[in-house]
């Protein structure tokens, strides 16, 4: 009879293992990577056009304009935009995550009668591009993560 030993560096019993929680790890992390590099676009004013938001009256523009020296988008005051990028709860599985913004109640309360927007919606909005850089941010994390652990498993033959 001949014996011997088999080292495997990650093998796939350690990889089944472990690939559970780096996933549910990997998502996360690229929910907190679109609410530091991607929310806060959408309170520029190039977000009009990249995320296709409503258009706001004339006369909500110019009091904006007058009051307060801008006419960005989602913004009036400031106070949605420093609250949904200050604050952010991410919870979930290997299988999903989500985020949850707190905002101020305005936030939900829009007149469908008065054709007024649904800002919770354009704040949600992506671009495809972004949707493209979020999947790359996951796969080159998955796979760093995957490949730093060197799991040895040892077969006797």
């Amino acid at each position: 009879m001949i014996g011997g030993e088999i080292v495997l560096i990650g093998g796939p019993k350690a990889h089944e293992t472990k690939f559970r929680p780096f996933l549910k790890e990997a998502l996360q992390l690229t929910i907190r990577h679109w609410h530091e590099q991607h929310l806060p676009r959408h309170f520029e004013r190039s977000a009009y056009g990249r995320y296709h938001y409503q258009r706001r009256t004339a006369k909500h523009e110019l009091r904006k304009l007058r009051k307060y020296g801008h006419q960005d988008p989602l913004r009036f005051s400031g106070r949605l935009m420093r609250e949904v990028t200050s604050r952010i709860r991410i919870s979930g599985t290997a299988r999903m995550a989500q985020a949850a913004l707190r905002g101020p109640r305005y936030l939900y309360q829009f007149r469908k009668d008065r054709k007024a927007p649904d800002k919770a919606v354009e704040l949600r909005k992506t671009t495809r591009k972004e949707e493209r850089e979020m999947g790359d941010f996951l796969d080159r994390y998955l796979t760093e993560r995957l490949n730093s652990d060197r799991t040895r498993e040892t077969i006797r033959i």
